[in-house]
């Protein structure tokens, strides 16, 4: 079986099944508050779900206030 590059079997992806590229995990301006956070050893506090749901790693207690 051959590819659409004609590579013999190596998988390869064609133009139109790739993926789009990914979101950013957490937008630069509440990565600014982020990094404040860890820095001073405080909590965040934040309106946004976002940024508690995001799954990245922050070193910070992340409180989420106004969410339902």
């Amino acid at each position: 079986m051959s590819s659409w590059l004609g590579h013999g079997d190596s998988p390869r992806l064609s133009p139109r099944s790739a993926q789009p590229a990914a979101e950013p995990l957490i937008a630069p301006a509440d990565a600014v508050y982020i990094a404040a956070a860890e820095r001073h050893g405080t909590a965040l506090l934040t309106a946004d779900v976002r940024i508690e749901r995001s799954g990245a790693l922050i070193m910070c207690d992340v409180i989420t206030v106004g969410a339902v």
